[in-house]
């Protein structure tokens, strides 16, 4: 493993830097639900709600396709250690890769529960991106998994 010292402490530093910004982004998801949820309560046509729409849906959609692509982040770098870490680790990044991909398809659904409220012209790249980052995800974990049996 010492061949790989230089990797395995860069994916260190990777994974802590990772873990920040999934935590980071579960608050920032939290408070962009309680903003839209704020607004969906009020009448359709409420000035405030009218103003305010179009920001607190991208601001609901924002953190689950950052959290998407983090997930797949991490998944690149699982591969990226396949067969470079120490055997007896192999269940751990095996664990991994199936958590990040866990976490890419809980990130969908929350884009997914959102996409309606995106204007037409967007749903469907919005849409498109986020079926293939899943597909991808589950693959990527695949590989992994596979790799560590």
């Amino acid at each position: 493993m010492a061949e790989h010292k230089a990797l395995l402490e860069d994916a260190q530093g990777r994974l802590a830097r990772a873990r920040s910004m999934f935590l980071l982004l579960a608050d920032e998801d939290a408070a962009a639900y309680e903003k839209l949820n704020g607004l969906m309560r009020l009448p359709e046509d409420h000035p405030d709600r009218v103003a305010a729409w179009a920001g607190a849906v991208a601001g609901a959609l924002g953190p689950p396709r950052a959290m998407l692509a983090a997930a797949s982040d991490v998944l690149r770098l699982c591969e990226e250690l396949l067969g470079k870490v120490n055997e007896h680790l192999r269940s751990d990044l095996a664990v991994a890769a199936v958590l990040a991909e866990a976490a890419a398809r809980s990130a969908a659904w929350n884009v997914a529960v959102n996409l309606p409220l995106v204007d037409e012209g967007r749903q469907e790249s919005i849409g498109e991106e986020t079926a293939r980052l899943t597909r991808e995800a589950a693959e990527r974990a695949g590989r992994v998994e596979a790799g560590c049996a």
